[in-house]
């Protein structure tokens, strides 16, 4: 699996949501919540990030003002090449390290954007 891939969600799944964020220094490990079309839960997918530089958790509405025209893609997180927040946080001045990649785990209530040097891994419990 290469840096850039990304995982597409199963057909039977009609949404997820942010069930739990946990961030131990060095690793950042998000819980989502799968949902059936009838509302059923169907389990959890895991979402680990390594060697994690810094991660944020917003609101969607919070999110408007950056581009990401693949978002409508049904993905458990999306590799953000430019435009997002590490691009914003670099034009003020506020990110000094590189090699990082940007990632957002995007729901229809809340976005987790991730800076890591490492690609994310999944877990599912579905």
């Amino acid at each position: 699996m290469n840096s850039m891939e990304e995982i597409a969600m199963e057909e039977n799944i009609s949404n997820i949501e942010l069930a739990s964020v946990n961030f131990d220094q060095w690793v950042l490990t998000v819980g989502l919540r799968a949902y059936a079309s009838n509302n059923s839960v169907l389990g959890m997918v895991h979402v680990i990030f390594k060697d994690v530089r810094g991660f944020r958790y917003l609101d969607e509405g919070d999110m408007l003002r950056y581009p990401f025209p693949d978002i409508k893609i049904r993905n458990y997180f999306h590799h953000i090449a430019s435009n997002g927040w590490s691009d914003q946080e670099s034009d003020f001045g506020n990110v000094v390290t590189s090699g990082h990649q940007e990632y957002l785990v995007a729901t229809s209530n809340e976005c987790l954007s991730v800076l890591s040097y490492s690609q994310p891994i999944i877990v599912k419990s579905l």
